[in-house]
This record gives structure tokens, C-alpha cells and sequence, in this order.
């Protein structure tokens, strides 16, 4: 959240191309990736790590919510809100769409 409103903050000073906004741009790029890995889907019912398989049939009833981690299978809404605060702001601030122009 406090990146992705930094950026907004570095383009509009006019400051969108320095190093220092560029690094902060393409990892934020990475983590909008990553969020998008810990949302359970609609009708989702385990997680897939690299040598196993966890099942949770209740984790249906979950859908929309985020994981706390790539290999953390809880939830909290808290985390839930962190995730699609960063979302919007990199939506309403346009910051990631703005690197490729």
C-alpha cells in the first residue's frame, strides 16, 4: 500500500523515471503478481506446493479471501484488506500502467 503510493506520489513531483522509482515500480509489478497467487478462487478446495498437496474442501467457503503467505494456508481478514487497499491504489494511481509509456 505504502509503495504503490509512494509511486503515485514520485510521478506526480514529476519523478516517475529515477532509479530509486523504477526499482520501487518493478517490484511492486512483482507483488501485484504475487497477490494474485494468494487469492483462493471460486470452488477451490487445496493448495499445490512443490512435492505435496494439502485438500481443504472448506476452503470453497473462502473464495475472495487471501492467504497470508505463499506457503502460509491461513487467512485473515485484515490481510484481505491490505491486499485490495494495494490494489486500488495501484489502479487509482495508475502506477504500473504508466511504466510502460
Amino acid at each position: 500500500e505504502g509503495l504503490a503510493s509512494a509511486l503515485g506520489a514520485f510521478d506526480r513531483a514529476g519523478e516517475r523515471d529515477t532509479p530509486l522509482a523504477r526499482r520501487t515500480r518493478e517490484w511492486l509489478a512483482g507483488e501485484v503478481q504475487t497477490i494474485a497467487r494468494l487469492q483462493i478462487l471460486p470452488g477451490q478446495t487445496g493448495l499445490q506446493f512443490d512435492h505435496a498437496r494439502v485438500e481443504a474442501p472448506r476452503m470453497a467457503q473462502f473464495a475472495g479471501t487471501f492467504l497470508l503467505g505463499l506457503h502460509d494456508p491461513r487467512v485473515r481478514v485484515d490481510m484481505d484488506m491490505h491486499c485490495l487497499s494495494a490494489v486500488a491504489i495501484i489502479e487509482r494511481e495508475g502506477v504500473l500502467r504508466r511504466s510502460t509509456e
